[in-house]
């Protein structure tokens, strides 16, 4: 009997290792279990980080065509306007040159004194009719 209470001896104390043993395995687990799901979740926000940073790289890309095209928008409509500018200019020249002959070779207009040489001329205009008006009725009344 003695052999057989040491023998239940020996089986408990192995029980009761493997019981300590299992118990520390199971903590050992729960915790890499835990390292584990922070992992994943650290994985998961890394993945959303990442699409994130693809979605801004597309915009900015888009952006930057988008700033591409409105910067050649911008040297069209700044060459547009310089050649409305050129037109303008000669469109004075050629108005100036009716009035003064030496315009051709003015290297700008003066738009003030084109204004002025216009208003002189309109105002020679209704100088004359109202002289025209004046003959004509002296000659309805007169003869």
């Amino acid at each position: 009997m003695a052999n057989k209470d040491h023998f239940i001896k020996t089986l408990e104390t192995n029980l009761t290792q493997n019981k300590q043993q299992l118990e520390k395995v199971n903590q050992e687990l729960t915790t890499e279990l835990k390292k584990n799901q922070e992992l994943t979740t650290k994985c998961q926000e890394i993945s959303q980080l990442e699409q994130a940073r693809l979605t801004l790289e597309a915009e900015a890309t888009r952006l930057q065509q988008e700033i591409k095209e409105l910067a050649q928008k911008n040297e069209k409509l700044i060459e547009d306007y310089h050649q409305t500018q050129t037109n303008h200019h000669e469109q004075l020249r050629k108005i100036n040159v009716l009035f003064d002959e030496n315009a051709v070779n003015y290297e700008t207009i003066d738009f003030n004194g084109l204004y002025s040489l216009l208003e002189k001329t309109r105002n020679n205009q209704q100088l004359t009719q109202q002289v025209l008006n004046q003959i004509d009725n002296y000659l309805e009344n007169n003869f």
